[in-house]
C-alpha cells in the first residue's frame, strides 16, 4: 500500500514542476531518472499541423529526449475531439513518438469529451503500458464514466489507479519510484494547487454572479494579481509607509484606527490613487471620523469594509449609524459602497463582494495562486 502511494505521488509531481521525473525505461529499481520535457497541445495548436508526416517533428523534435504530453480539451466542438482521438491512436502506433512519451496529461475533461477520446487513450495505454496518465475532470456532470473506464484500463494494463482529489484521476505504471520525502513534498503541493485552483474558480463564479459590482469590472477584482497590491498596516504605520514605499497598493487593511489617524489615511489615499478598497478592522473610530474619507468614497474608493471599525457599537447598530451619518451629509447614495458585519443588516451585493474579495486577497497573500 505504501509503495502504491509513493508511485501516485511521483505522477502528481508533474502538475507543478516545469519538468517531471519518472524512472527511466528498463530500470526496475527506479534508481536512474529521466526528466520529461513538457509539450502542451490544444485544438488550435493541433490544427496548425496540417500533415501527419510533420506532426512528430513539430511537437517532438528531439529524438533523445523524453516528453510529458499535455492535451488541453477545453473549447472543443464535435469533430475536433475526433482529431485528438486520432492523435492518441497515432502516438500509440508510432514507435518513434511513443517511446519518447513518459507521461500524458488530459485537462478540462468532461464526460462528453472523455467519451470521444476514450478509444485513442485506451489504445495508447495498451500499446505503451509504461506511460503514466493524469485526467482532470471539469463541468457539472459527475466523472462516473471516466472513473469507471480508467479503473478498467488500469486493471488490464497493470497500472495503479487512484483518485487523489475530486475530479483528478491518475494511472501510474509499475516500477516508477523516487525519493520518499521529495515525493511527499510535491504531493502536498499538488493537492494544495488543485484545491486553490478550484477555490479561485468558485470565487470567480460567485463574483461574476453579482449583477451590481460597483464598478469593479471583471475578474479579478480591482485587477489584483500580486501580493504587493494588498497591504496590511497598523494605524501608527500609515505615515511611515507613505514615505518609504514606492509600490502602488490596491487593497489596504488598517487596524487600530481612531480620529487623529484619519488624516494620515487620507494622505495615503491621495498619494496612491491605485487604492480602490479599504478595510478598517479592530478599531475604535467614530462614525464622524469618515469625514476625511467621504470625498473619496464612490469615486476612487469603490469599497470600504467597516465590519469591525466601531468597537463601541453593537453589530446591529453599525448600519443605522452609517445611514444616519450619510443622510446628514446628504450622501445616502454612498451607502452601497459600504460593507458591514455579516451579523448585522447589510447591503447584500456589497457585502457579498467584500466577502469574496477578502477570501481572494487571502489566497493572493499566501501565494496560493502561484
Amino acid at each position: 500500500m505504501l509503495n502504491i502511494t509513493f508511485k501516485i505521488m511521483i505522477l502528481l509531481m508533474c502538475i507543478l514542476l516545469p519538468s517531471c521525473v519518472l524512472a527511466a525505461d528498463g530500470d526496475d529499481k527506479g534508481d536512474e531518472a529521466q526528466s520529461l520535457t513538457p509539450v502542451r497541445i490544444s485544438i488550435p495548436d493541433f490544427k496548425k499541423v496540417t500533415k501527419w508526416s510533420t506532426f512528430d517533428s513539430h511537437f517532438f523534435p528531439e529524438s533523445q529526449q523524453k516528453y510529458a504530453l499535455t492535451l488541453d480539451l477545453k473549447d472543443t466542438e464535435g469533430l475536433s475531439l475526433f482529431d485528438f482521438n486520432e492523435l492518441l491512436c497515432r502516438v500509440a502506433k508510432n514507435e518513434r513518438i511513443s517511446r519518447l512519451i513518459g507521461y500524458v496529461e488530459l485537462l478540462e475533461g468532461t464526460s462528453f469529451r472523455f467519451n470521444k477520446i476514450k478509444p485513442g487513450l485506451s489504445t495508447l495505454i495498451q500499446q505503451n503500458p509504461d506511460i503514466a496518465v493524469k485526467y482532470v475532470h471539469t463541468g457539472i456532470q459527475t466523472p462516473a464514466t471516466p472513473k469507471k473506464t480508467l479503473r478498467s484500463i488500469a486493471s488490464t494494463s497493470g497500472s495503479s489507479f487512484t483518485n487523489p482529489s475530486a475530479g483528478v484521476f491518475v494511472l501510474v505504471p509499475k516500477g516508477k519510484t523516487e525519493t520518499a520525502e521529495l515525493i511527499k513534498t510535491e504531493f502536498s503541493k499538488t493537492i494544495k494547487g488543485y484545491e486553490v485552483k478550484t477555490e479561485l474558480e468558485s470565487l470567480e463564479a460567485a463574483f461574476l454572479s453579482v449583477e451590481h459590482r460597483n464598478g469593479l469590472g471583471n475578474w479579478p477584482p480591482f485587477e489584483i494579481t500580486e501580493k504587493d497590491q494588498i497591504i496590511e498596516l497598523h494605524s501608527s504605520e500609515i505615515a511611515t509607509y507613505r514615505s518609504t514605499s514606492s509600490k502602488p497598493p490596491t487593497l489596504i487593511s488598517v487596524t487600530g484606527m481612531r480620529d487623529h489617524y484619519f488624516r494620515d489615511l487620507r494622505e495615503l489615499c491621495d498619494a496612491y490613487t491605485s487604492i480602490k478598497a479599504l478595510r478598517i478592522v479592530d478599531s475604535t473610530m467614530e462614525v464622524g471620523d469618515l469625514d476625511e474619507l467621504l470625498p473619496l468614497i464612490g469615486t476612487r474608493l469603490k469599497m470600504i469594509d467597516v465590519s469591525s471599525a466601531f468597537s463601541q457599537l453593537d453589530n446591529d447598530k453599525v448600519l443605522p449609524a452609517v445611514q444616519d451619518y450619510l443622510k446628514g451629509k446628504a450622501r445616502e447614495d454612498l451607502l452601497e459602497y459600504f460593507a458591514f458585519n455579516p451579523l448585522s443588516p447589510r447591503n447584500p451585493p456589497t457585502q457579498k463582494l467584500m466577502d469574496i474579495i477578502n477570501e481572494y486577497a487571502a489566497i493572493i497573500k499566501s501565494g496560493g495562486n502561484e
